[in-house]
């Protein structure tokens, strides 16, 4: 499957691209490593994200994840803006404390494994002043980031506001019920995901990465919800699962200590000794293992 970059695409100082495109044959199934919406401006087809396939007209705007796979297949000739985001544009740039939990639903949760409703798919439609509008901005973009002119920078960052607003506002009317509600709690999203991958390498930055978070904020509002640090929280869950192997099993410990997704012995002992005020064998010898 081929694969593009960034910075194949865009100027390596730059982290926003747009274009207008016009296909005539089906593209094959790609991946890229950025987030790209697509506006259907003339025909119709299919475009296809991560298997799934939505037939598309004018109108349409469609959202892709990054590392999602994608393809277009025009029935005839197809016109269509692009416009690319890497992961630091969105969350330097474009979240705010009041749109953060919107751009999230946005990617339907998908990173995180969340069984969202059909309805919730992400692609809406424009039609009537508002499509002209859309266009009209989309048209705009393309010309700001061609051609340069001064104060470019800040009238694309407006530009790209609108756009997410019009797509928060669509979006909002497809949501399966309840689910309005259960955004506002999208960091619990986020926590079941910590809670079965804690022996994993998950980094703060990786995490608010995909959630599309500052790391920053990200940390900020975790501790504000969850009342430690991201780090604390990770390690108290490696630690009260290596205490319960440690009390009802025999495994090694170096083999507890490795699949609690601790690599360093002494982190581990200091772990034990903040949480539980004891050690692995003193934790055993309280806890008598029956044969």
């Amino acid at each position: 499957m081929r694969e593009f970059s960034f910075e194949q695409l865009i100027l390596h100082d730059q982290h926003i691209g747009a274009h207008f495109l016009t296909v005539e044959r089906g593209q094959s199934t790609h991946r890229h490593n950025f987030v790209e919406l697509i506006y259907i401006k003339d025909g119709e087809g299919v475009q296809e994200i991560n298997g799934v396939p939505y037939e598309v007209k004018r109108g349409d705007f469609l959202f892709v994840n990054y590392e999602q796979t994608h393809g277009i297949f025009p029935r005839g000739a197809m016109t269509y803006y692009e416009v690319m985001f890497d992961l630091e544009f969105i969350s330097r740039e474009l979240i705010n404390k009041n749109n953060a939990f919107d751009i999230l639903t946005l990617s339907a949760f998908e990173n995180f494994g969340a069984d969202l409703d059909k309805n919730a798919a992400p692609i809406v439609s424009f039609s009537g002043d508002e499509m002209y509008a859309v266009e009209h901005i989309l048209k705009d973009l393309v010309s700001e980031l061609s051609f340069k002119n001064p104060l470019y920078k800040n009238v694309i960052h407006g530009y790209v506001e609108t756009l997410f607003s019009k797509l928060m506002r669509k979006l909002a009317y497809h949501l399966p019920e309840g689910l309005s509600d259960q955004k506002q709690d999208v960091l619990f999203k986020i926590m079941d995901y910590i809670n079965k991958n804690f022996s994993e390498d998950i980094s703060l930055e990786t995490l608010a990465e995909r959630s599309f978070y500052n790391p920053s904020y990200f940390s900020r509002i975790f501790k504000e919800r969850f009342g430690m640090g991201f780090k604390t929280y990770i390690v108290k869950l490696r630690t009260d699962k290596a205490a319960e192997l440690l009390k009802t099993t025999n495994m090694p410990v170096k083999d507890i200590m490795t699949n609690c997704g601790f690599n360093d012995k002494n982190a581990f002992y200091r772990a034990l000794e903040r949480w539980y005020n004891s050690t692995p064998s003193k934790l055993r010898e309280q806890h008598v293992i029956e044969e």
